[in-house]
């Protein structure tokens, strides 16, 4: 009897975390930022800050001119966290201003693969990925 009340105890302990995570959903991260830099500088930029950043990968990139909006690239990342390797999809869309072909836009995403809130990790990843992103800008 004293078993199977301490199972009883234990399984609702072990779920108590799986409850919390249920109640704040949550497993991604937006920002958007202007650089003082020409799209194509910007592009590079990222990708740079993709293979050079310790949880990053860079992907893919790809040119798209077909929105009404005006030409974009589009580039795509991995960021992997550094002990349990959950993934999440790192997505930057760069545009070039319309009154200033010097100045880029850039709109960054972050997902997360797995599970329903990730603990702060996509913005996490967008602020570390900036950071980076900002000391190779100073750089060159």
């Amino acid at each position: 009897m004293l078993r199977i009340l301490l199972v009883i105890v234990l399984m609702g302990w072990l779920a108590l975390p799986v409850a919390a995570l249920t109640l704040k959903p949550g497993n991604s991260a937006v920002r958007e930022v202007t650089l003082p830099v020409p799209p194509g500088v910007a592009v590079q930029l990222v990708q740079e800050s993709l293979r050079v950043w310790p949880r990053g990968e860079l992907l893919k990139t790809r040119y798209e001119d077909r929105d009404p909006a005006g030409p974009h690239w589009i580039v795509k990342g991995l960021s992997r966290t550094n002990f349990f390797k959950f993934e999440d999809d790192i997505e930057v869309d760069i545009t070039a201003d319309p009154g200033d072909a010097g100045v880029s836009h850039l709109r960054l995403v972050s997902v997360g693969r797995q599970g329903e809130y990730d603990f702060g990790g996509n913005d996490r990843n967008l602020k570390e990925l900036l950071k980076t992103l900002e000391g190779l800008r100073d750089r060159s």
